[in-house]
């Protein structure tokens, strides 16, 4: 990951809000089970983000190698996890050695 990348982050508040709700969701995910893989179901509505926009959005981040994707067929449907790019462009440096070493094992 390059500046380049946070800087994109920053300048789009709308990818941060969205971004911030799959790493919230990975997160509570991961209390209940550690050993789950984490795939979170798409999201069709982010507090300041306007719906119409998500799509373009979730563009973006993949794109950017923030979010990754599955399509899990017609009964799960498409499903997202975050990368470890996109939990650093997040958090910043702030995340601990053992933050990125976790979540490595999940991308």
């Amino acid at each position: 990951m390059d500046e380049l990348d946070i800087i994109q982050l920053r300048r789009n508040p709308e990818w941060k809000a969205v971004l911030q709700v799959y790493y919230d969701l990975q997160q509570q995910a991961r209390e209940k089970d550690p050993s789950a893989e984490c795939w979170i179901g798409r999201q069709v509505e982010v507090a300041g983000v306007e719906p119409g926009n998500l799509s373009a959005i979730h563009g973006k981040l993949i794109a950017f190698g923030f979010l990754k994707f599955d399509v899990g067929g017609r009964d799960v449907g498409v499903q997202y996890q975050m990368t470890h790019q996109g939990r650093r462009a997040l958090l910043g440096e702030t995340a601990s050695a053992d933050d990125a070493a976790d979540f490595a094992e999940s991308a």
